[in-house]
């Protein structure tokens, strides 16, 4: 073409086919670096599917869907773009398409809920994990920049990319979370009845116990737990029930002996004159008593006789969570929650009283739980891993 006094490469914007003089510097490495190297831009045609609380003073509520009508294109510089600014970028291009859209991803990332997948994808050479069908996702710093040194690294001055910001549903979430929670439930109750209907040799069966009794008898245990906490001077690992009148008798509370008291108590509950005796401070007669070993009666005693010299154990003291301490910033801080989800984070934590990081070990606050609180799975398992390391710090400080 060059005979026809047409220079195709040396042209701004050449025909479709053909490099400009910096994809032709940056591709090829033919020539001199041009003295106006062109800025390598990302386009990003981007679609977004969010949701909103339906009533914000309810964040558990129902959810609206809001989602673009329409794709959009949101351009920005490869080299000198990080991941706080791309996704700010978006945020603000989204809020153009519908008033609000860009807070709704803001707090997303701020909070870590709901849960947002930022799904990338572009055709490249030798770029396959970038397909549509790979579902690349830009979770962190190092998956961003990965994107990008792909990007810049391919040489061209625009690069086409289909971006979808997509939040996982909170409201399917909770559903499923509620079914899972709704499913063991009912494998426990099958399994308690179970147990609690067998006899074993040389003992007398329990009374019968069916399924649907389960609830109250797993609410009696819970009463039961509560009214007699661990003693370390007679059971390291178990609460115990301490006879009224002799010190060194006592009955470990296990999970079968605490069901047959529970079951007692069930039963008595439903008679007109109670005769057994039982109540949550009275166990059944056939419950056995154990004697304190000689060792463990000598330091009790010892403790008895000199009070001032042995403060009560940190078992004993510890074992009702004071729901008054707040340690809810230090311990954030401490299993290092990302700073910008940490207001997110404590809030919601905040709203369920759960402020002393002891509340994490508890049986009845299971994962299921926290996640119906509006927690992300990972954030979840950082509050209920670290409960020991924080204890051991803080004891060590």
């Amino acid at each position: 073409m060059s005979r026809f006094g047409l220079d195709l490469l040396g042209r701004e914007n050449p025909p479709p086919g053909y490099y400009s003089d910096s994809e032709y510097w940056r591709i090829q490495g033919v020539g001199q670096q041009p003295a106006n190297l062109t800025i390598q831009m990302i386009d990003c045609n981007t679609s977004y599917r969010l949701f909103s609380p339906r009533d914000s003073s309810k964040p558990q509520g129902s959810w609206l869907l809001v989602s673009s009508k329409h794709k959009f294109t949101i351009s920005f510089p490869a080299v000198s773009t990080n991941l706080e600014q791309f996704r700010e970028i978006v945020a603000t291009a989204s809020d153009e398409q519908f008033r609000g859209a860009g807070d709704l991803i803001r707090n997303a990332i701020r909070s870590g809920f709901p849960q947002t997948d930022w799904k990338i994808s572009m055709s490249l050479p030798a770029a396959d994990e970038f397909k549509k069908s790979a579902k690349y996702t830009v979770k962190d710093d190092d998956t961003f920049n990965h994107w990008i040194a792909t990007v810049v690294n391919n040489g061209k001055d625009r690069t086409q990319v289909a971006l979808e910001v997509a939040m996982v549903n909170p409201g399917g979430l909770k559903k499923d979370a509620k079914l899972s929670v709704e499913v063991h439930k009912h494998n426990l109750r099958q399994a308690a009845a179970q147990r609690a209907s067998s006899s074993t040799s040389g003992e007398r069966s329990n009374p019968s116990v069916v399924p649907s009794d389960f609830d109250a008898i797993n609410v009696l245990m819970n009463k039961i737990y509560a009214a007699h906490p661990p003693n370390v001077k007679y059971q390291s690992k178990l609460p115990v029930y301490l006879h009224p009148t002799d010190t060194s008798r006592y009955i470990p509370l296990t999970a079968g002996t605490v069901q047959k008291w529970a079951t007692a108590l069930l039963t008595c509950g439903f008679q007109l004159n109670n005769e057994s005796g039982v109540s949550l401070h009275s166990p059944p007669a056939d419950l056995k008593f154990e004697n304190l070993s000689s060792a463990k009666k000598c330091k009790l005693n010892d403790h008895s006789s000199n009070p001032s010299n042995h403060p009560a154990s940190d078992s004993e003291s510890g074992s009702v969570v004071d729901l008054g301490i707040n340690l809810l910033n230090e311990y954030l801080e401490f299993i290092k929650i990302p700073p910008s989800n940490r207001d997110g984070i404590s809030h919601i934590l905040t709203e369920n009283r759960a402020t002393n990081p002891q509340l994490f070990r508890s049986e009845n606050i299971t994962r299921e739980v926290m996640k119906e609180w509006g927690l992300h799975d990972v954030f979840i398992a950082q509050l209920r891993d670290n409960v020991s390391k924080f204890e051991n710090y803080k004891s060590s400080n």
